[in-house]
């Protein structure tokens, strides 16, 4: 479910900023999590990159896992644009 996120997300950024951004790489991480409601087996996530191959895009370290989170279960949906 993370990639199809994932991939929505570097889409519509691209749609949204045509000119100006010449790649995009997208790091989403689903923490490992188990409550009543959700069993979410171990930290995954996936990486999702677009435009020009020959720009180097380097992963962002562990550091920025936590930096924050959004549970949807929990949060409705942040405001339209």
């Amino acid at each position: 479910m993370q990639e199809l996120v994932n991939r929505a997300l570097v889409r519509s950024i691209l749609a949204r900023y045509p000119v100006g951004i010449s790649a995009l790489s997208s790091q989403v991480v689903v923490r490992h999590e188990k409550t009543p409601e959700v069993d979410e087996p171990g930290t995954h996530g996936s990486v999702v990159s677009a435009g020009d191959p020959t720009m180097a895009m380097a992963m962002r370290d562990a550091q920025w896992v936590d930096a924050f989170s959004y549970d949807c279960s929990r949060e409705g949906p942040p405001p339209a644009a």
